[in-house]
């Protein structure tokens, strides 16, 4: 049988508030704001790749504003592309669904298009390792 999403959220997420989403999910996307500041000076990279779990995923994509509405199938990922325009670099935020093998373009609600990577890092939750720790420990 399938697994009830509520039952997955409060899992995940049993507070839902802003400190708690973002103790879980600030590692991760602090990992993404630091990557896209690097592809958004340098050029040389092209991609990376990052393969993990559905509940990682889920942080995620709660960490930068994205209601998640089903469960992260296998498969499933987000991809994050920097686009260099005359006005600086943007960031463009896709879900892949690996059943279909399709991309849904997501609207992140703190920064819409177009999402530049200063506005991005701004309005989302990372989290630095360090600051993560001092959190432990308060």
């Amino acid at each position: 049988g399938a697994i009830n999403l509520e039952f997955f959220y409060e899992a995940f997420y049993p507070n839902r508030d802003k400190n708690s989403l973002q103790f879980y999910a600030g590692p991760i996307v602090n990992s993404v704001q630091e990557q896209l500041k690097i592809n958004s000076n340098q050029g040389e990279e092209k991609y990376r790749f990052h393969a993990t779990h559905d509940s990682t995923v889920f942080a995620l994509l709660s960490g930068i504003g994205v209601e998640v509405k089903s469960l992260i199938e296998p498969g499933d990922g987000v991809l994050f592309e920097v686009h260099r325009e005359d006005t600086g670099p943007i960031v463009q935020v896709l879900y892949y669904h690996a059943k279909s093998h399709t991309f849904e373009k997501l609207t992140l609600p703190s920064c819409p298009d177009p999402c530049t990577i200063d506005n991005f890092i701004k309005t989302t939750l990372g989290l630095t390792p360090q600051q993560w720790q001092q959190r432990c420990f308060m």
